[in-house]
């Protein structure tokens, strides 16, 4: 079994499938592309109509939380929102604070809307060790 699992490993790393090591030690495998950038960019649409109506966010997806528990958090935020560095502004279209993401191993709600009239969003309690 060990044998088919090294050679599908082998198949995918050769099609390009990215990854990245966690903590524990294991790699997370991104889905395609594709795949990816409908999954981030559905559940941006999904907080920033919450944020608007202010109704509470969904949980965050799959690939957010496997950040928090990057090794190279940084490196990794900077795979998958390559406009983003330690000293840019935040990225407009995600939902969450990167710097937190990337100093601490947790997401902390980025608020979409920018009015003073909106109750500020409280930050999500979910930590890296969850």
């Amino acid at each position: 079994m060990d044998k088919y699992r090294r050679k599908l490993e082998k198949l995918q790393s050769e099609a390009g499938f990215a990854s990245f090591e966690l903590v524990s030690g294991t790699r997370y495998r991104l889905p395609l592309n594709d795949r990816l950038a409908i999954a981030k960019f559905a559940h941006s649409m999904e907080c920033a109509r919450a944020d608007y109506s202010r109704e509470p966010r969904p949980e965050p997806i799959e690939i957010y939380k496997a950040m928090c528990k990057a090794k190279d958090r940084e490196a990794v935020v900077q795979m998958l929102f390559p406009a983003w560095s330690p000293d840019a502004i935040q990225h407009q279209f995600c939902p969450y604070n990167l710097w937190t993401l990337v100093d601490e191993g947790r997401l902390e709600h980025q608020n979409f809307t920018d009015s003073e009239e909106t109750e500020p969003i409280p930050p999500v309690t979910e930590m890296a060790d969850a």
